[in-house]
């Protein structure tokens, strides 16, 4: 996973571009991409882009213009088979600046 934040204006918030590159992924197969924070006050995960792998298994998923934090250590990303939902890891920020960690299924909240 890349993460590039930038702000498009001086004063103005980042806006973060997240692209996730997978390879071995099923030809063919659609996957998501979801995420959310830990802690606070309940709100469901957003879906925010997906992508289908080509035939040699390899997966590009690109989601733009992400408003969110990027260096919240709370923020949390999980890729996510669309047909069944079965989650294949993610990463738990912050996303710049060091510290994220990566997990293999649910995010370690």
């Amino acid at each position: 996973m890349v993460v590039a934040a930038v702000r498009p204006r001086p004063g103005s918030g980042p806006l973060t571009w997240l692209f996730v590159y997978g390879q071995h992924a099923d030809p063919g197969q659609r996957y998501g991409l979801l995420g959310d924070t830990c802690g606070g006050e309940y709100v469901a995960p957003v879906d925010w882009a997906d992508g289908t792998a080509d035939r040699q298994g390899d997966l590009t998923i690109v989601a733009p213009n992400l408003s969110i934090a990027p260096r919240d250590p709370n923020l949390w990303i999980v890729v996510y088979r669309l047909d069944d939902g079965t989650t294949l890891g993610g990463v738990k920020g912050p996303l710049l600046g060091g510290g994220s960690k990566t997990f293999g299924s649910a995010p370690p909240c």
